[in-house]
Order: structure tokens, then C-alpha cells, then sequence
């Protein structure tokens, strides 16, 4: 996500260094799931499991899908793909998305890789597209209840502000 400007996921996302991801669940296989397709953006689904499915692996070695890594194991992600039933490029760009099936286990050591980062969720309701994920987008569009700027995330955590009314998303 990034670090300055409106996040629509929420008001703190959890980091994860992708290369220590990889390092950390190398035994992982890597299914590539779909391309899930709307009318203003697409992206690109890629599994993650220590499970075994009737299902081709994905190789990120070999060019042409969304991840493609390098012979110098730099890495390389799809940005742009043409639009749900057009030959437009979404203005919106493409998004890879992985999907994690983890053990409990598997949950306990991804938290400890990772670190937490507030986010600025202040645009929630504001007009317009991508401003908050959980709660307008899709067909069901209410008010977010908690569009906060970093700050404004910063000083509920610290001061144990935060009720299931007012959940950090």
C-alpha cells in the first residue's frame, strides 16, 4: 500500500517484506487462482499454501503471467491490463493479490514477520472511486465509520480509543 497519500483499505495495514515472505514459506506451492475482472479494475489472484491441489503450479520464472522474477531474482508484477470488456487500459491499474491458506502455525509466524503501519483512511467518504474497500465499494456503499488521517489513527491506538464501533479496519 503506500506510505503517503489515501489508502482505501484502512486505517493500518500490516507490512510484510516480500522477499523475507518467500524466504520465511519457501515449502509453499503457488497456485495461479483468476483474473477477476470488474468494470473499473482487474486483478490477478495467486495462491499460497502448504496444501497440495489437482491444479498447475505457477512458476514466477517464467515471463507472461502477473510475477515474473529474473535470473537476478528481482521481482516483476503486472501494473496495467486492459478493462472489463474493453481494449481500454484501466485508469486504475492492476493489482496482483495473494491469497494466503495458512495453518495456525503458519498465521503465528507470518504476524511475526510482519510490522504494523498506520495509514491515511481520511477520504473514506469522500466522492469518488477507491476510497474505502469494506465500505464503499461494490453495490453496498454506507458511511465508513472511521475515515482517519495517521494521526488522527495514531492518537486512538495510544489512547485505547478504538470500540468495535470504531474498528480499525
Amino acid at each position: 500500500m503506500p506510505t503517503t497519500g489515501h489508502n482505501w483499505y484502512g486505517n493500518v495495514s500490516f507490512v510484510v517484506n516480500f522477499k523475507t515472505f518467500l524466504q520465511t514459506f519457501s515449502h509453499f506451492n503457488i497456485y495461479f487462482v483468476e483474473v477477476a475482472e470488474y468494470q473499473s479494475q482487474n486483478a490477478s489472484r495467486l495462491l499460497f499454501t502448504s496444501k497440495s491441489y489437482d491444479m498447475r503450479q505457477y512458476k514466477p520464472e517464467i515471463k507472461g503471467g502477473p510475477w515474473y522474477v529474473d535470473s537476478n531474482n528481482d521481482h516483476w508484477f503486472l501494473r496495467n491490463a486492459r478493462r472489463f470488456n474493453s481494449r481500454n487500459i484501466s485508469p486504475f491499474g492492476h493489482t496482483l493479490e495473494l491469497i494466503l491458506e495458512l495453518s495456525d502455525v503458519e498465521a503465528a509466524t507470518l504476524f511475526q514477520i510482519s510490522s504494523n503501519q498506520v495509514a491515511d483512511h481520511s477520504q473514506a467518504n469522500s466522492p469518488g472511486y477507491m476510497k474505502c474497500k469494506k465500505y464503499r465499494s461494490g453495490q453496498h456503499w454506507v458511511e465508513c465509520p472511521t475515515p482517519l488521517s495517521e494521526i488522527e489513527t495514531v492518537h486512538m491506538l495510544k489512547n485505547g480509543n478504538i470500540t468495535p464501533a470504531h474498528s480499525v479496519e
